[in-house]
């Protein structure tokens, strides 16, 4: 039984509220969070110094504020019915090259920190309309997750976002024996 006061049974809900607004299913009942979720994990849990730093580096006026609007062939708004709307990116894969960003941090009881410099043109999967509108902050929620699987993956062993599902669970697979002839 847990034994709380109802300030901390209160803050227990929030959390709970919280992180279920950050959850939903995907390709077929995979359970998911959204970046954000994972990202606040890690910088709560990391076992390092401060915070993760990052710095990013190119020519990201190539691609900032470079959009277009399309409409969707297959969403609509449910209150009109007219079909939706969202923006995508509206510059070239030419236009990534040499972007990137830097993340590191330092573990405690380590002195050097544990970098990783991954490049846009390396982001695959970018299911989310804000890749056209915000790369910088999609590419630094990417790189921390990047960060921590690589150095810390006990942090948010089996948290994952959607991103991660794309090409590695492909919903429901016939394992039914081929009749033999």
């Amino acid at each position: 039984m847990l034994a709380t006061t109802n300030g901390e049974l209160d803050v227990l809900l929030a959390l709970a509220f919280a992180v279920a607004q950050k959850t939903f299913i995907v390709n077929g009942g995979a359970l998911s969070y959204e970046a954000q979720f994972v990202n606040a994990v890690i910088t709560a849990k990391a076992p390092v110094k401060g915070r993760l730093n990052f710095e990013w580096f190119g020519a990201w006026e190539n691609v900032i504020g470079k959009m277009r609007e399309v409409t969707s062939r297959t969403k609509k708004d449910e209150d009109t019915g007219e079909f939706k709307k969202h923006r995508v990116p509206g510059w070239s894969f030419d236009d990534e090259k040499g972007l990137g960003i830097k993340v590191w941090a330092t573990f405690k009881g380590e002195d050097e920190p544990r970098i990783l410099e991954p490049l846009l043109t390396q982001v695959r999967t970018r299911n989310s309309t804000l890749w056209a509108e915000d790369p910088k902050q999609q590419i630094a929620y990417l790189v921390t997750k990047k960060w921590a699987r690589l150095f810390c993956p006990d942090v948010i062993l089996g948290v994952y976002t959607p991103d991660e599902f794309e090409d590695s669970y492909g919903g429901e697979i016939d394992i039914t024996p081929a009749k033999q002839a």
